[in-house]
Formats: C-alpha cells, sequence, structure tokens
C-alpha cells in the first residue's frame, strides 16, 4: 500500500455500514439473540460490521471527549458511545448492491478471521477472546480503504490503514500493521502459546480453510492430514454462519440478482424550517440560564433537523481559540472544555461566517489539529449565532453517524433562519440577565449578598403596618459584629470582610424565608421578624449569637456579635421601633459583647 500525506476524507461515505447493502438491509433487521442485554446485542451487531466498528470507535476517540482509555472489546465500545449513538450508526442510507461482491469476499472473510482470532485466543489462554476479536475487525483495513476507494470513484485511495488511525487517533496502529506472514502449522494452539504474534496469520489461515478465503491474497490451504487445523477451521465456519443467521443476513449471493436488486427513493429535501422546531424553540424564551438555552438548542437542532449531532461553539478571535460550550449527539461521553486552536482555514472560515452573518463549510485539513480534529468530523457546517459580540457562538452540525455529505444546495435551505431565530433567543436571554443583574445589584449588598438597607428599610415599613392591620407580633432585631475596628485595624481589610461573609451566612442559615435579614450599615445588620413574639425572638437571639462565634472560631477569627431585640407596641414607627432595638443592642455592648438584650420599656 503507499503511504501518502493525502488526508483520508470519509473514506466510508460509499458504504458507511455493511449492513447497508440494500439486499442485506432487508434481511438484516432481525433482533439480537435471546437472552442478550442491550449493551451485548448491539455489540454482536459490531462483530458483523467492521465498518461501522471503525466509524464508532472514532467518535468514542475525538479529542472533545474526555475519554482516558481507548476501549478495547466491542462491549466496551457500546459502553463508551452508548446505545443511542451505537444504534444511529446504522441508521443510514440503504446502498446499491451493484458492484460489491469483491466487498462482500473481503466481509465474509474479515468476519471469519475475527471469529477465528477469538477461538484461537481463548483455547491457548494467550490473549482476552474478546480483545482478539476486537483486533482483528481492523486486520484488513488497507485492503477496505482499497476496495471501497474504487466502489466510490474507481480508484483505488491512495493512503494506507495506518494513514487513516493515526490522522483520526484512533490509537489502533499495531492492529493493522502485523506480521502477515502465511503460516502453514499443524496445532494452531500450540502455534500462538509458543508465538502470540502469529495469531494474525494462523487467523488468516483458518477463516481461508473454513471457506472464507480473502479476495485478493488467498492463504494457502492447510495439507489434509493437518486434522487440528481443519477441526478448528471447521468451528470458524460454523461460528461464522451463527453470527450470520441470528441477524438475518445472507452469506451466499448472486452478482447477477445484486445488479437487478430495486432501490428505494430517496427522502425529499426539507424546504424550510419545521414548525416544531420553531415551537420548541419559541419554548426557550423562559430559560433562565445561557447554558440552559444551549443545552435545549442544540438538542432541538438534533430531533428536528437533518443532522446527526450539533454543538454550541465560542470563539475569541483575539486569542484565535474556540472552545465547545454544548453538545447534543446521542452520547453520555462528557466534554473535554479545553480551548483549541483552529487551523488558518477554518480560522479564515469563522471569520468570514461571522462578517457577513451566512453560513459556512468547514472541511478537515491535513494535519491531526484544528476543529474538525477536536470534533472528530471531516465536514461540519456553522451557522453565526452572535453578530455584535467580540466573542461570537456558532451553531455547528455534522453528519457523522450517517456519513451523508454536506452541501449548499439542500444544507443552507432554512438554516440561515435558523441562526437568526437562535440569535434572537441568546440576545433576549442576554438583555433579561442583564436586567436582573442590575436588579440585584440595585437591591443585595455586594459584599455579604444580603438584602442592603434600602430594601430593609421597605420590608420593615410593610411588616410593620401588616402587623398593625392584623394584630399580629412583629419584633426587630439589631446586630453589630463586636470589635470589628480592631480586627480590620489588626489583620486586614479583606480578613474583615471575610468575617463580614461568615456574619451573613449564619444570618441567612438561620432565619426563616418569610424573616429578612439585611447589612444596615458598616458591620451592622438589621433582621424583621414578622409572626414572631419576643419569647420567640430571644430564643433565635440566642441561637445567633451562639452560632456567629462557632462560625468565627471554625474560621479562627475572633468574631462575635452584639445584639438588640425590640418589639413593636402600639403607636410605633418605624425609627421608634428600630430606636429601641439600637438602644437594646448598645446595653448588650455595654454589658461586654457577645451577647442580645430586650427593650423592656
Amino acid at each position: 500500500m503507499i503511504r501518502s500525506a493525502l488526508v483520508p476524507t470519509q473514506p466510508l461515505q460509499s458504504l458507511p455500514s455493511l449492513l447497508a447493502l440494500g439486499d442485506v438491509r432487508q434481511r438484516a433487521g432481525g433482533p439480537a439473540p435471546a437472552g442478550t442485554d442491550p449493551v451485548g446485542g448491539l455489540a454482536a451487531r459490531l462483530s458483523l460490521d467492521p465498518l461501522v466498528t471503525l466509524r464508532a470507535l472514532r467518535l468514542v476517540r475525538a479529542p472533545m471527549h474526555a475519554q482516558k482509555d481507548a476501549p478495547r472489546t466491542l462491549r466496551q465500545l457500546v459502553q463508551n458511545l452508548g446505545s443511542a449513538a451505537t444504534w444511529r450508526l446504522f441508521d443510514v442510507q440503504p446502498v446499491a448492491p451493484a458492484g460489491t461482491e469483491t466487498l462482500r469476499h473481503l466481509w465474509h472473510h474479515t468476519v471469519a478471521r475475527a471469529c477465528a482470532a477469538e477461538l484461537v485466543a481463548q483455547e491457548a489462554g494467550v490473549l482476552d477472546p474478546e480483545e482478539a476479536y476486537f483486533q482483528a475487525l481492523f486486520h484488513d483495513l488497507d485492503d477496505w480503504l482499497h476496495h471501497l476507494g474504487r466502489h466510490q470513484t474507481g480508484v483505488s485511495a491512495a493512503w494506507s490503514g495506518v494513514d487513516l488511525v493515526r490522522q483520526w487517533g484512533l490509537g489502533v496502529e499495531s492492529f493493522v500493521r502485523f506480521d502477515a506472514e502465511p503460516w502453514i502449522g499443524d496445532d494452531p494452539i500450540v502455534a500462538v502459546r509458543e508465538q502470540p504474534g502469529r495469531l494474525p496469520a494462523i487467523a488468516t489461515a483458518l477463516a481461508t480453510a473454513a471457506g472464507f478465503p480473502h479476495p485478493d491474497r488467498p492463504a494457502p490451504a492447510l495439507e489434509a492430514q493437518r486434522q487440528a487445523a481443519h477441526d478448528y477451521a471447521a468451528l470458524v465456519d460454523e461460528t461464522v454462519r451463527e453470527r450470520f443467521a441470528h441477524f438475518g443476513v445472507p452469506l451466499e449471493f448472486e452478482a447477477e440478482s445484486l445488479a437487478e436488486f430495486p432501490m428505494p427513493a430517496g427522502a425529499a429535501a426539507a424546504t424550510s424550517l419545521d414548525p416544531e422546531l420553531v415551537s420548541r424553540l419559541l419554548a426557550c424564551r423562559t430559560a433562565l440560564s445561557i447554558q440552559g438555552l444551549e443545552t435545549v438548542s442544540v438538542a432541538a437542532a438534533v430531533r428536528y433537523l437533518d443532522y446527526d449531532r450539533a454543538f454550541i461553539l465560542g470563539w475569541s478571535p483575539e486569542l484565535r481559540r474556540v472552545w465547545v460550550r454544548s453538545k447534543a449527539d446521542l452520547t453520555r461521553l462528557k466534554l473535554h472544555r479545553h480551548p483549541v486552536r483552529p487551523t488558518e482555514r477554518e480560522t479564515e472560515i469563522l471569520a468570514k461566517a461571522h462578517q457577513t452573518r451566512k453560513p459556512g463549510f468547514l472541511v478537515r485539513g491535513g494535519a491531526s489539529e484544528g476543529l474538525c480534529d477536536h470534533l472528530g468530523t471531516d465536514r461540519a457546517l456553522i451557522v453565526p449565532l452572535d453578530h455584535e459580540r467580540e466573542s461570537p457562538r456558532f451553531l455547528v452540525l455534522d453528519r457523522v453517524y450517517s456519513t451523508r455529505p454536506l452541501g449548499p444546495d439542500q444544507d443552507l435551505i432554512g438554516v440561515p433562519e435558523l441562526g437568526g431565530f437562535m440569535a434572537l433567543l441568546f440576545d433576549n436571554l442576554g438583555l433579561r440577565l442583564r436586567q436582573r443583574r442590575a436588579e440585584r445589584a440595585a437591591t443585595l449588598d455586594a459584599l455579604t449578598g444580603l438584602a442592603n438597607r434600602g430594601v430593609g428599610i421597605f420590608s420593615l415599613e410593610r411588616e410593620i403596618a401588616s402587623a398593625k392591620r392584623r394584630g399580629a407580633p412583629l419584633c426587630a432585631m439589631m446586630l453589630d459584629l463586636d470589635d470589628f475596628k480592631q480586627l480590620n485595624d489588626r489583620l486586614g481589610h479583606l480578613v474583615g470582610d471575610q468575617a463580614l461573609r461568615i456574619a451573613a451566612s449564619v444570618l441567612r442559615r438561620t432565619l426563616r424565608s418569610s424573616d429578612t435579614v439585611c447589612r444596615y450599615g458598616g458591620e451592622e445588620f438589621l433582621a424583621i421578624l414578622p409572626q414572631t413574639s419576643t419569647d420567640e425572638a430571644t430564643i433565635l437571639a440566642t441561637r445567633l449569637f451562639t452560632e456567629v462565634a462557632d462560625a468565627g472560631s471554625q474560621a479562627q477569627l475572633p468574631l462575635t456579635v452584639s445584639i438588640g431585640l425590640s418589639s413593636l407596641r402600639p403607636g410605633d414607627s418605624l425609627d421608634s421601633l428600630i430606636a429601641r432595638a439600637d438602644h437594646a443592642l448598645y446595653v448588650s455592648k455595654s454589658r461586654g459583647r457577645n451577647r442580645f438584650s430586650v427593650d423592656t420599656e
């Protein structure tokens, strides 16, 4: 195979799944073997489809995922990718069966070789049988690329299997490049135990003896007297037929019938935005956070549009970095949120889409770097969402599961409207969040997060009026941190700020949700206690000064609080109620601090 610097771009586009062959597809919809769990059933289906296995491994190994260990078996691959995403890999358009005779022979040989490797590994005990099967699916990758290139364009691929797995970062180079020297041995189990590295060649010979030779390089025939090898070849034949039969996949075919196999008409392309998508996005108007809106938006785009994955991408032109903010790709794989440097070409496309406010297409470059490599895709559609922001967002869409091509004729219909619609949603939410921040800044104390003095005075006036109208009890409590000036002077203002936040935290968790507490000024707080008698308030005051002291001890700070308490009387005004609470606070200070006093005049 010729080594080349060419970029392997969508080499599986002409045949994304062997089960997509038109005649096979009609009969391959059978369930997994009885009693098989969902993961095991999908792993069994993958065992018949090396091309889908290759694409699944690429998705799992994409740098965008925080994936550490590469899967070593088909079951691990399904567990990592998830059942929904694995099923989606099989949901591809049917492929015309004409001209696929050689591909079918290679398919049967690959599965037979994997079955032989699994069987021999199990008997010899030199490798986990499931790992042996998984590895054997990649042994013929050079030949798959060669024949898929001819099937797609009539010309063999100019890159090797090692080129492809390196470009895609799959980490299976050793499975593709192995010692393929022909083997003619007596007992395959003894041979593998003596030389484990001979397993691929032995599996090749057993697959050929089982009646599934390589279409280009048939292994030498096993001599009849070598009974042990023929016995294992018979087991390989039986295993292969059972695997195919479980899913109703035919092993026998006739070239003449393939040429005449009728293919269903393709689905009509969409000409406008789906009304359900518009309705779903309109429901996002009440989203409470940018992240929530992004999550719902990408999920809706995948559900209602003809795409496999959707991402919200952030871009910093100044730093020349991009990062994935949200994703909808049917997997449970976590995002690796580190920034990525796009290629020069990708940067140009991002800049143009942002400036022109029109979608564009990202195409994978020549090196294992950039945005497309990070996403594990060869081509993606980008839709600008923010036109005024210095660090804009983009909607990114692709078809990595179905491998169907992206193009301007069918994929730019309705997409600009979608981008504009989503941009309006983001702008609307941004305005609401800025308004909420402004409101919070006007009503909250920035340091403690408690209500500010204005809110406290307003709340006390309202509660006084309500208590008088209903004849209900009401108490007011003034709290002041002891020796706060000395703490600031001795330990610094940062420590003083910490002391204020600790006291505020105690107040917030101790008072009821119906109570109001505010920072009255400096180190002083005001607590308003509606529907609270004097006796109940004294119990609360005892808890407060005790818990503030305990919190100070835990923070290794000399933090205590003095409290003054007053209750509403007939004829009281806001000023008189606060004045009596302030007087009680003065009494607590004069009696030694770290205590509470009640106005009893």
